[in-house]
């Protein structure tokens, strides 16, 4: 989800400028839109973050869902979840590398969430912070999840942080934040 998301807006949200509740009506906002023309994993990225934040589902949610869940999956219309989510794997796309992908976006996460709750430069030691904080979590995590065995170091952290902020079309620098 978080590659078709502005990362402007978790940026707006870390620096106290955007409530939880406005960046969440942003992402469904994003999400609707994306869904509308024909992108099926943003319904399931809506579905997932309405579930996860606690928040109403959204009446095109509710439809989107309602459609591809009974209308194609159940009523036997779909052979496949895929087929009745209109979700494919881009051409060139690999396991690895979107495992990578998503890790990367949950590291990033990790360190603005951390960097809200304690303020101070971005750096070595926030980042070994967000690596121990993560590792617990890790280690408390299901033997069955599939975050159980994905520990990280602070060089992790550091190269996840860099390679989002790098990416974005107008970085905010968040150390004098």
């Amino acid at each position: 989800m978080i590659h078709d998301i502005p990362i402007e807006l978790f940026m707006l949200r870390n620096e106290g400028k955007l409530s939880a509740g406005e960046m969440n009506a942003e992402i469904l906002s994003t999400l609707e839109s994306l869904f509308i023309k024909g992108n099926g994993e943003a319904l399931l990225d809506a579905v997932e973050l309405c579930l996860n934040s606690g928040i109403p589902v959204p009446k095109w949610v509710v439809t989107g869902f309602t459609g591809a869940w009974t209308i194609r999956w159940a009523s036997g219309r779909s052979r496949t979840l895929d087929d009745a989510f209109g979700i494919k794997r881009p051409k060139n796309w690999r396991q690895k590398r979107a495992r990578k992908d998503f890790l990367t976006s949950l590291i990033w996460q990790s360190v603005v969430r951390y960097k809200r709750q304690y303020p101070g430069p971005i750096g070595v030691p926030l980042f070994e912070c967000v690596a121990e904080e993560w590792n617990q979590q890790v280690e408390s995590s299901p033997k069955e999840s599939s975050l159980h065995d994905l520990k990280i170091n602070s060089t992790d952290v550091q190269e996840a942080y860099y390679a989002i902020t790098k990416t974005s079309e107008n970085p905010v620098n968040l150390i004098d934040k």
